[in-house]
C-alpha cells in the first residue's frame, strides 16, 4: 500500500512543466540565493540543531538552456513545499554570478546540479547531477534522490536533535521504555522498512514533531504485529501504552492532495519543445567562456586559443555587437606567438561587450 501511495503522491510534480522564452528565471516560491544572503538564510541560527530545515539547492548557469528546461519543475517542487514541510526549503543558485576569484560556492563546472546545504559543517553535498539527468527524468526522480541522500548525511549535518532518526530495535515494550526519553509524554512508532516514506512521513508532520517525535521500526520487530503506525503515550506511573492508528486515513495526503494540483495549475504549462536559444542566450554564454575558460589555456596554448576565437568568429550564430567583438578579438590575437593570461585580459577588460548580461 505504501508504495502505490508514494508513487501517486510523487507523480503529481509530473502534471506541469513550464518556460520562458524571454530569458528569465520567474522564482516565485523558489528562495533565489545569492553570496549576499547565503550564509543569512542556510544558517540563521547555529545552536539550535534541531531547527534547521534541510535546504534543497538547484545550481544552474542563467544563460544554459539544460538548465532552463529544469526551471519550471524546481519552481513546481517548491510551490508545493511550501504548504508541505516546514524543514524543506527549496533555493537556486545561479553559478553563472561566481566571481573569478571566489568560488567556494561554485565548485564544479556541470550544471544543472541539485545539492544539500549541511548546516553543521557549512558545506553542500551533491546529490543529483546532469550527468543523472535524462529527458525522461521528473522533478519528483530528483526530489527522490535528494531525500535518499538526505537520510545518508543526516546524523554529520543536523545532529542526534534531528527528527528523522535512526531504525529503533526494542524487543520488549520495557526495551522500548528505555529507548524513549522520559521527557516524552507522546509519539509515534512508525513500521516500515522504506527510510524513504519515512522519511516523507517525519517531514510532513513538521507541525507536531517535536512534541510527538515519530520513531521507525522495521517490519520485522517484536513489539508490532501487522499494525503499520502506532501512538504512544506515557502514562503518568511511567509506563508506555500502545495504540494503532488507522494508517489509511493518516496515508491520505500522500495519494491526493488537491493543493498540490491547485499549486501547479498556477504554473502556465508551455510546450518545452519550443524552446529555442535566444541571442541573449548565445551572447551570454559566449561571453562567460570568453571571461572564463579561455584565458585557462593561456599561455600554454595560445595557438589553440587563437584558432578557436577564429572559428568561433567566423561560424558565430549570435547578434552583431558580439560578432563585431569577435572579429576585434580575432584581430588582437593574431598579433601575438604568446599570449599571456594578464595580455588577454586586459584586452577583454577594455571593451564595453563584456557588459552584456
Amino acid at each position: 500500500y505504501y508504495f502505490y501511495c508514494l508513487i501517486i503522491y510523487f507523480s503529481s510534480f509530473s502534471l506541469i512543466y513550464t518556460i520562458n522564452d524571454d530569458n528569465t528565471w520567474p522564482w516565485k516560491k523558489t528562495n533565489y540565493l545569492s553570496r549576499s544572503n547565503w550564509s543569512s538564510l542556510l544558517n540563521p541560527n547555529n545552536n539550535n540543531n534541531n531547527q534547521h530545515p534541510v535546504w534543497f539547492i538547484f545550481y544552474y548557469l542563467n544563460y544554459c538552456g539544460y538548465c532552463k528546461k529544469a526551471e519550471p519543475g524546481w519552481e513546481a517542487v517548491a510551490q508545493y513545499a511550501i504548504n508541505w514541510s516546514k524543514y524543506i526549503q527549496i533555493g537556486a543558485y545561479d553559478c553563472a554570478s561566481e566571481s573569478l576569484s571566489i568560488e567556494d560556492i561554485c565548485q564544479d563546472e556541470k550544471y544543472p546540479q541539485w545539492r544539500i546545504y549541511c548546516p553543521l559543517t557549512n558545506t553542500t553535498h551533491l546529490a543529483f547531477s546532469s550527468e543523472r539527468r535524462t529527458i525522461k527524468t521528473k522533478p519528483e526522480d530528483i526530489l527522490i534522490w535528494l531525500l535518499n541522500k538526505l537520510n545518508n548525511i543526516n546524523d554529520q549535518c543536523y545532529g542526534q536533535e534531528w527528527p528523522i532518526k535512526n531504525l529503533i530495535e526494542p524487543k520488549t515494550k520495557d526495551d522500548l521504555n528505555k529507548i524513549i526519553p522520559k521527557s516524552i509524554n507522546k509519539f509515534q512508532l512508525f513500521i516500515s522498512d522504506d527510510i524513504l516514506l519515512y522519511t516523507l512521513f517525519v517531514l510532513n508532520n513538521s507541525k507536531t514533531i517535536q512534541t510527538e517525535p515519530i520513531y521507525r521500526l522495521a517490519e520485522q520487530n517484536q513489539i508490532t504485529k501487522d499494525i503499520s503506525i502506532i501512538k504512544g503515550i506515557r502514562e503518568k506511573t511511567g509506563q508506555i501504552t500502545l495504540q494503532p492508528i488507522d494508517s489509511e486515513q493518516i496515508m491520505k495526503p500522500f495519494v491526493l492532495d488537491k493543493n498540490i494540483i491547485s499549486h501547479f495549475e498556477t504554473i502556465n504549462r508551455k510546450n518545452i519543445a519550443t524552446l529555442k536559444p535566444t541571442l541573449s542566450d548565445i551572447d551570454s554564454a559566449t561571453v562567460w567562456m570568453i571571461n572564463r575558460d579561455l584565458r585557462r589555456g593561456l599561455p600554454d596554448l595560445t595557438e589553440n586559443v587563437k584558432r578557436w576565437i577564429k572559428i568561433l568568429y567566423t561560424y558565430y550564430p549570435g547578434s552583431n555587437t558580439m560578432k563585431n567583438f569577435l572579429f576585434n578579438l580575432n584581430e588582437f590575437v593574431k598579433n601575438y606567438t604568446t599570449l599571456s593570461s594578464n595580455e588577454y585580459q586586459t584586452y577583454i577588460n577594455s571593451t564595453s561587450v563584456m557588459n552584456l548580461k
